[in-house]
């Protein structure tokens, strides 16, 4: 299996600053953003934390051997996740001016043609097979309860002013509840990992013309969501990572030098970017 990505964060039209932080990592198969919490103190803090202890854990049992085994890789994933989560919950106790900080978190860690897939608050993750886009994930939001509940429709749910009130964050509490599951892979699938500052400002038809149209091109793809975020109104940080699998032989064999020295990039608000060796599986 070959995992290609790409990446944009951008901090939109109305943010002054950039509060998402993104980890794209082909070589651990292991993709996330953070959406630092809006209105709160220190965001940017939080997501930067819980990508940069995530980031430290997954690769120390990568190393041990302990995620080749679909359910420990799982439960290694959820450990990183309350790890990260304590990790915030402390560092605010400590910092006054970043009391009640906080951080959405979604993301995948791919192993052995898994996806094991987690999410805490309302960032995203797609998955585009074919001509069909399906949102894995369910936001942990008000307007998605009353959707729910029938009191909203989906329609009236884009424009409520209740849509940006989430009901599951990190780093509130020592520690957090978290949405899990195991999801198949096929070859050419699409995932999109999104903070809500892409879906907030386009359909999900527009996400699926935009990577159906796009194709191979991830760098293009990804720009042209962002573009179109912004040309929509831009209203909050966008970050949107786009990984590709491919199973193929002929593709492993013609693109295995090019994979061996792509770069797999973190990026955290308002510091410098890490760049990280990529590897094939």
């Amino acid at each position: 299996m070959v995992i290609l990505s790409s990446f944009v964060t951008d901090t939109g039209r109305k943010r002054k600053s950039n509060e998402d932080s993104v980890l794209s990592n082909d070589w651990l198969g292991l993709y996330l953003v953070a959406d630092g919490m809006g209105g709160h103190s220190c965001g940017d803090v939080a997501s930067q934390t819980v990508l940069e202890v995530m980031r430290a854990k997954v690769e120390m049992d990568q190393k041990k051997g302990l995620l080749e085994d679909e359910r420990n890789a799982l439960k290694c994933f959820t450990g990183a996740i309350q790890l990260a989560n304590q990790a915030v919950w402390e560092l605010s106790a400590k910092m006054t001016k970043c009391r009640s900080m906080g951080t959405t978190l979604v993301g995948t860690l791919i192993c052995n043609d898994i996806l094991h897939i987690a999410n805490v608050g309302d960032s995203r993750i797609y998955r585009i097979r074919g001509n069909a886009i399906e949102q894995i994930t369910r936001d942990h939001s008000l307007v998605e309860d009353e959707i729910e509940l029938g009191v909203l429709t989906r329609e009236e749910a884009r424009t409520s002013p209740k849509r940006n009130i989430i009901t599951r964050a990190m780093g509130l509490n020592k520690e957090v509840k978290i949405d899990t599951q195991l999801q198949n892979i096929a070859d050419k699938d699409f995932l999109l990992i999104c903070s809500d500052g892409l879906t907030g400002m386009m359909e999900d038809s527009d996400i699926l013309k935009i990577v159906s149209t796009c194709g191979e091109d991830l760098n293009k793809a990804t720009a042209e969501l962002v573009e179109l975020a912004n040309l929509n109104g831009g209203d909050d940080n966008i970050t949107v990572i786009l990984p590709n699998i491919k199973h193929e032989y002929q593709f492993c064999r013609s693109r295995i030098q090019r994979l061996y020295s792509a770069k797999a990039t973190f990026h955290s608000p308002n510091s410098t970017t890490y760049l990280i060796r990529s590897r094939a599986n």
